[in-house]
């Protein structure tokens, strides 16, 4: 009951996804300190507060390990906001892709849905769901942008941009 200051976040939020075959686990660090560990392939973790800042290093190294980096991004993360850092790539190619989320209330009945290709040998892909054509040509390693679909049971069909098979 006196006066008060509102004072803006100075934290943001990260999640990963180890999407690299024939790499094991590994830790992501932001500049050099350890944030998630342990995310084995295929592991997609939940979000995990932590500083932000520009310019902020985002490393994949080997579980338990602080050098070699495998593969780094630079991002800007901004305070109160969403992002996702993955790992895609054969072990002779990795490379560590930054996305910022959009973590905003759906319109009503709605959902917000993102795609991302992060396949390492494969092409561009379409994606149809409950709408035909929902993303076309999604190359490796990007995102979509995000979807506005209606909540509900849908099956997403991926097929080659190319050549058409599913």
């Amino acid at each position: 009951k006196g006066p008060a200051n509102l004072q803006n976040s100075k934290l943001a939020q990260v999640k990963t996804l180890q999407a690299a075959p024939q790499t094991g686990g590994v830790d992501l660090l932001q500049n050099t300190v350890p944030i998630i560990t342990n995310e084995t392939y295929s592991g997609f973790g939940g979000y995990v507060t932590v500083p932000a800042g520009t310019a902020q290093v985002m490393s994949f190294v080997d579980t338990g390990t602080a050098t070699p980096t495998l593969a780094s991004v630079t991002a800007t993360l901004a305070p109160g906001t969403d992002q996702t850092v993955f790992l895609t790539g054969f072990p002779s190619a990795l490379q560590a892709v930054y996305l910022a989320d959009l973590n905003v209330v759906a319109p009503p009945n709605g959902v917000l849905v993102r795609f991302v290709n992060a396949s390492p040998n494969a092409g561009p892909v379409n994606i149809d769901g409950a709408t035909p054509a929902l993303v076309t040509g999604l190359a490796s390693p990007t995102a979509s942008g995000y979807v506005n679909m209606t909540q509900g049971a849908v099956t997403f069909t991926f097929t080659d941009a190319t050549t058409g098979a599913t």
